[in-house]
């Protein structure tokens, strides 16, 4: 009899207990998937175009006959270009032309599947940073270029030497970094450089225009 009252105290405690514990209901687990990764990406970059009051590029825009040169000319200079296809992207070097050439910048070009992804995945691409989106979006300086083609030029608003410079042409997406002994030299120009790397792969009749400051 004693070990069966006990019993029941031990019963009325538990429950006791219980019933003070608050009713936590957790959160279903979440994983990220390649693709949810790339939409958050693509979401954060449509925000970031907005803050900049950067409309949708035109999906209707692909160049269908850029050839990457192996060669370009800023403001009557010529320059060496070197190439490297690695995952669907091509690396380039900028080098002078004299032996022995000196690298003055490198980037890559990616051949997107048309203008509204090209622009888009630069903005998604810049949107990747720690700070709020609002006032990262302050330290972007955005050059649109020619519009009937949706060339852009991106960069940050202090002209960063360090930083990396991006420029889009219809479905073209080029990235650009001036090397670390060029920060004196004419490739600092990086508007000039990517621009004038577009150009020479376009034929002469489709060439953009660029503005007389360059």
């Amino acid at each position: 009899m004693k070990k069966l009252i006990l019993g029941f105290i031990l019963i009325w405690q538990t429950h006791q207990v219980l019933s003070l514990e608050p009713n936590y209901t957790l959160p279903p687990i979440t994983y990220m998937t390649p693709e949810t990764t790339i939409q958050r990406a693509r979401n954060r970059g449509h925000r970031l175009m907005a803050l900049k009051c950067v409309p949708d590029g035109d999906a209707t825009l692909v160049c269908t006959n850029w050839i990457c040169p192996t060669s370009i000319v800023v403001n009557t200079m010529r320059y060496n270009m070197t190439t490297n296809l690695w995952d669907g992207r091509i690396e380039f070097g900028i080098t002078t032309t004299n032996r022995p050439a000196i690298r003055l910048a490198s980037g890559e070009i990616t051949l997107k599947e048309n203008a509204y992804d090209a622009r888009l995945s630069l903005f998604s691409e810049l949107s990747c940073t720690s700070m709020a989106l609002q006032k990262y979006a302050q330290m972007i300086l955005v050059m649109p270029i020619d519009g009937s083609t949706n060339m852009m030029f991106v960069t940050d608003a202090d002209y960063d030497l360090d930083a990396k410079h991006r420029l889009v042409y219809k479905n073209i997406f080029i990235q650009y970094e001036v090397a670390s002994g060029a920060i004196t030299s004419p490739a600092t120009n990086a508007l000039a450089f990517t621009a004038a790397l577009i150009n020479a792969g376009l034929p002469e009749d489709e060439r953009i225009p660029l503005p007389p400051a360059l």
